[in-house]
């Protein structure tokens, strides 16, 4: 089993740092390799003793004073087995051009078998390259197993085989989460969004209307409110507010009638506590008392006649005079009193309640 001790830095990978923090060069990996020799003194080492390849540079990141390199190396080029026993991060140097920068080696190298058609095998490896100073370097490696392109097919295929039989019905009764769910959840969040877009019962409802269909209802709507004569789509926005309005009025309550000016009303409605407004005109009819029937049907509060539409026979000189009585008033009717009887017409109000 690979035993990869810590890196250390060479000679020529210390005087580069050197170089770089002190602003004249910059810390480039341009590529690592690996190789099959016994590297005993890596502070003064050139190169590998027995390189084979290069690792194919999968991602680099230089981030302040670090460079994170992960790498795969392959068996694509062996022709024999080999043992994997050391490895070489090379950098470039302004002056002598590539340099072997660091290396380390493996105590217990991993024996890799010769290439062929069913034994190609890979192993990804990450490097952290860090550094405040000349004399201060880390490396850090991620070891991993080396692996068979077999092996991975057979690891996805046994992922893949635990849902095979996974069978999940959709509840689309769960209601919507922004939150960290299973896939079943998030699969019954997702039903519960289609059913209230389409407005079925079901997710998996028919809806009347989709989306292509309602894109072509709203394209001839456009097209006919085009054909209209301006001076007509002007009226219909007209008829239109007003239809709004008189909703809206309907809503909070609010209702009136003067269509008759003989018995006439307006409800406020909610927001003024249902007070009503009522009134006309009427007649004594010869009589001493007149009951006014009500165009609404509510409790008066208060009545009031309005001499302003009295008239008197021209026989009579005495004055008139016209109250509201409330032992005769109901919630249909009110009373009003007089004390001549040749009154031919009177106005009223009352507000009710």
């Amino acid at each position: 089993m690979a035993d990869w001790q810590g890196a250390k830095v060479t000679v020529k990978g210390q005087a580069l740092l050197a170089k770089i923090t002190a602003g004249r060069a910059k810390l480039e990996i341009p590529r690592i390799a690996f190789g099959r020799g016994k590297l005993t003194n890596i502070e003064n080492a050139t190169r590998l003793v027995q390189e084979i390849d290069d690792a194919e540079v999968i991602t680099k990141v230089q981030k302040n004073n670090t460079c994170t390199v992960t790498v795969r190396m392959t068996n694509a080029k062996f022709s024999q087995g080999q043992n994997i026993a050391e490895l070489g991060i090379f950098a470039t140097d302004p002056d002598e051009g590539e340099i072997l920068f660091a290396a380390m080696i493996d105590a217990r190298p991993d024996f890799v078998q010769a290439a062929s058609s069913s034994t190609l095998v890979a192993k990804t490896v990450t490097m952290g390259i860090g550094y405040s100073n000349a004399d201060n370097v880390t490396i850090t490696l991620s070891n991993s197993m080396w692996i068979t392109a077999e092996e991975v097919l057979s690891m996805i295929n046994d992922e893949l085989r635990k849902y095979s039989n996974n069978r999940h019905k959709i509840n689309d009764s769960t209601l919507a989460a922004n939150t960290e769910q299973t896939v079943n959840v998030l699969t019954d969040m997702i039903g519960n969004r289609i059913k209230a877009i389409t407005g079925e019962d079901s997710w998996a409802g028919n809806p009347v209307n989709t989306i292509t269909g309602m894109n072509k209802i709203l394209t001839d709507l456009l097209k006919l409110i085009n054909a209209i004569p301006i001076a007509n789509i002007q009226d219909f926005n007209k008829n239109v507010i007003s239809a709004l309005d008189k909703e809206k009025l309907a809503v909070l309550g609010v209702k009136f009638n003067f269509d008759n000016p003989n018995a006439w009303s307006i409800c406020f409605g909610r927001l003024f506590g249902n007070l009503i407004i009522q009134g006309g005109l009427s007649d004594f009819s010869g009589a001493t008392y007149k009951d006014v029937t009500l165009p609404i049907n509510a409790k008066v509060v208060l009545a009031v006649p309005v001499d302003t539409y009295v008239t008197k026979d021209t026989s009579d000189s005495g004055n008139q005079i016209i109250k509201f009585n409330t032992g005769g008033t109901t919630n249909s009717s009110i009373r009003f009193l007089t004390n001549l009887n040749t009154t031919y017409q009177f106005g009223w109000f009352a507000f009710c309640a």
